[in-house]
């Protein structure tokens, strides 16, 4: 019979109850992603979300479909909810398609109203076309 169907010497190397990994993380640890974005744990084993859409959460409820959060000043660290925007994904398109965000805050909140001005607009020729 081979070695791990006899049960052979696994027992000596298996994890002995109560082991905890090196790499464990306790609920509320952070950490940064490859990514640039703050996560943090919510729940175990292995639950991670991320921290400034937890801080929207907290304060705002959930984030409906199709919507997203962005960092006013383009600086994913600063999870402060004054620096929080959330646009819709065709907001967000047309954000960043017309490089209307910006390190500054107030200049990416001036840059969301464009956007939106922008997407009413073809919204009203897309409608006239119709008619």
């Amino acid at each position: 019979m081979k070695g791990w169907l006899a049960g052979g010497g696994s027992a000596e190397t298996r994890f002995k109850p109560g082991h905890v990994p090196v790499t464990f993380r306790p609920v509320g640890s952070e950490r940064v992603d490859e990514d640039g974005y703050i996560l943090i744990k919510v729940a175990d084993p292995n639950k991670w979300m991320m921290k400034h859409r937890v801080v929207w959460e907290a304060v705002h409820g959930p984030v409906q479909a199709g919507y997203v959060i962005v960092f006013a000043d383009g600086d994913r660290l600063n999870v402060s909810l004054e620096n929080l925007m959330l646009v819709s994904r065709r907001e967000l398109a047309v954000l960043n398609k017309n490089h209307l965000l910006s390190c500054d805050p107030e200049f990416s909140r001036a840059g969301l109203a464009v956007a939106r001005l922008m997407i009413r607009k073809a919204d009203r020729e897309r409608e006239n076309r119709k008619h």
